[in-house]
């Protein structure tokens, strides 16, 4: 892996200091017209919210963590991802922002469709995601796939889009990336709720 050119975070307080710097760029930008910069933090806090979910229903042992790594978690979660994708890998990369959304989507559609549970972990996981309105994350994840489709295409076609139509829709594109993140933030505490799944495979809970 290459060496990472900016010193990652390192503690809780850090995390919690760049939130606020980045929600006051973002505020600035907004009222400064700096879209771009906005859509930039919207996918930035979006991408994190996503991981951050992941790590609390157990998938990974760290933050840090650059795919699935829990032995007991991973024996579950692959095999649910790659039947509700159609995925033949065995290895999930949670770099990548459509597999945090689609494995998300894996295991909420699992917890609407199971009435039991195998073991103590999908039993906790089961009880926090319960917690959620499946449909209200469903259509969110959908709001976000369409997002970002916009978002990459600003991104990696900006010079082949035509101005009219970019700036009609950039101001909004950047408000509704925000609302996207904030509600992700909420699903997360509610599976985060007492560190109930974590717990149950003996992870630590920073």
């Amino acid at each position: 892996m290459s060496p990472r050119l900016i010193k990652p975070i390192e503690s809780n307080t850090d995390k919690a200091l760049t939130y606020r710097q980045m929600k006051s760029r973002y505020n600035k930008a907004m009222k400064e017209s700096f879209y771009f910069e906005a859509i930039a933090i919207d996918y930035a806090m979006i991408e994190d919210r996503l991981r951050s979910f992941i790590y609390h229903i157990g998938g990974l042992n760290t933050r840090n963590s650059l795919k699935l790594d829990n032995q007991t978690s991973k024996k579950f979660l692959i095999p649910l991802f790659n039947d509700y994708t159609s995925n033949k890998y065995q290895g999930i990369n949670v770099g990548n922002i459509s597999t945090k959304y689609n494995l998300i989507r894996a295991v909420l559609n699992w917890v609407i469709n199971t009435e039991g549970a195998k073991d103590n972990y999908q039993a906790k996981l089961k009880f926090a995601c319960d917690s959620l309105d499946a449909e209200d994350v469903f259509n969110c994840l959908d709001e976000l796939e369409q997002w970002c489709k916009y978002r990459n295409e600003i991104t990696h076609a900006l010079m082949n889009k035509n101005l009219s139509s970019l700036y009609t829709e950039l101001a909004d594109k950047a408000e509704d990336g925000m609302k996207l993140a904030t509600k992700i933030d909420s699903y997360v505490k509610a599976v985060k709720n007492g560190h109930v799944v974590r717990k149950s495979i003996n992870l630590k809970t920073e």
